[in-house]
């Protein structure tokens, strides 16, 4: 079996802010200093992309993770969204625009997820 490997286009945040490519549609930049990501959508260039949602903010935890019941109700939640996932996975093909199931909206541009909410 043939091994594929493939690199994302990645600079620091500055240089993509210099050279101001414009990415094609679906294609991910990387900006290796801040790990904030951007599709492109083959037609506005890196400034005027918006950055990809994709981080998580944690507050602060305070005594052992027993204690942490809201931690855990959160995390039950997300097993409950688990499955909602997997409904949408198994409808193929996913056409562009969003697609909503289970109260999950997943956008895909150029058969890419570019957002989750």
């Amino acid at each position: 079996m043939a091994l594929v490997k493939f690199r994302i286009r990645r600079d620091t945040s500055a240089n993509w802010t210099t050279v101001n490519p414009v990415l094609a549609l679906g294609e991910p930049g990387l900006e290796t200093d801040t790990r904030r990501t951007k599709y492109g959508d083959g037609a506005t260039a890196w400034t005027g992309l918006s950055y990809s949602v994709s981080s998580v903010s944690w507050g602060g935890i305070d005594g052992t993770l027993s204690d942490q019941t809201d931690l855990q109700t959160a995390l039950d939640g997300k097993q409950d969204d688990s499955a909602n996932l997997t409904a949408i996975a198994a409808a193929t093909p996913i056409a562009d625009g969003p697609h909503t199931a289970g109260g999950i909206t997943i956008t895909t541009v150029g058969g890419i997820i570019t957002a989750i909410a």
